[in-house]
């Protein structure tokens, strides 16, 4: 039999409201979803339809794989790391869609994650070892190369690229970067304050990563698959918490910079 702490009783309150709020949200979320697909945008709010699609996807996996009351099997792992993946699409998400932006700054944000895209693919292939024997394989890692090339070169023409120092245009060229002034930044755009994206971000990717916060205290827990424990309970509620605030801000942003029918979650 699981421990039972003095606060058992709140932390099952505390996990009944967030499921259902997170399940109100994505619902709402779905349902703006649904009509980014029926439409058509320029380049960053189509990817952003994308972004806020997965979002949902996770959510609705959160919601499906936990149960609506926390009993029998709470699998508080996954729901961090789905946790993570929402925020993670949201705040690519207004990062894409932020306003008063330049045409050469909308440009280099959507250049920087054509760069990263091709950069990784050509990694994942190479890292298969492609051969020359191989000829398909060669081909497909040419065609990658050269839309590298392609793109650095419109990269080096932009004009807020040329504005920066050599060293983060080095980086930038690299294939590496995301965003074009850092994570925490674009963690400001959906709302979140100083320290409070690194607390939860560190955390929620403890789980991800196999990390000692993820399972340095199952046996004092008593974690088991059975009879939820505490502490499962307590990061689960977070998880689904955690999730339902940035989810909710993309529905609303989406809603918004689109001019799709207003959503309001109250």
């Amino acid at each position: 039999m699981t421990h039972k702490p003095e606060n058992y009783n709140q932390l099952i309150i505390n996990y009944v409201d967030s499921y259902k709020i997170l399940r109100k949200t994505t619902d709402f979320g779905k349902i703006v979803s649904e009509n980014c697909s029926n439409n058509e945008w320029q380049d960053r709010y189509s990817m952003s339809a994308s972004l806020l699609f997965a979002a949902c996807m996770a959510s609705e996996s959160m919601l499906q794989f936990l149960p609506k009351t926390p009993v029998g099997r709470v699998d508080h792992y996954s729901a961090a790391n789905l946790s993570r993946m929402v925020i993670e699409h949201c705040m690519m998400l207004h990062y894409l869609t932020e306003d008063n932006l330049s045409d050469d700054e909308i440009s280099l944000r959507i250049l920087l994650l054509h760069l990263h895209d091709a950069s990784a693919r050509y990694r994942l292939f190479k890292g298969f070892n492609a051969s020359d024997e191989d000829l398909d394989a060669a081909i497909n890692l040419a065609l990658i190369k050269g839309s590298i090339d392609d793109v650095k070169k419109i990269i080096r023409d932009n004009k807020l690229f040329k504005s920066f120092d050599q060293d983060k245009k080095s980086k930038m060229l690299g294939g590496q970067v995301l965003y074009i002034n850092g994570l925490r930044k674009a963690a400001k755009l959906i709302g979140y304050k100083d320290g409070e994206f690194d607390s939860l971000y560190s955390y929620l990717s403890a789980y991800s990563h196999g990390a000692p916060m993820s399972f340095y205290r199952a046996a004092l827990w008593g974690v088991n698959a059975i009879d939820p424990a505490a502490g499962q309970i307590g990061v689960a509620a977070t998880a689904l918490k955690v999730a339902e605030w940035p989810l909710a801000k993309s529905i609303i942003r989406m809603a918004k910079v689109l001019d799709i029918n207003p959503i309001t979650i109250d």
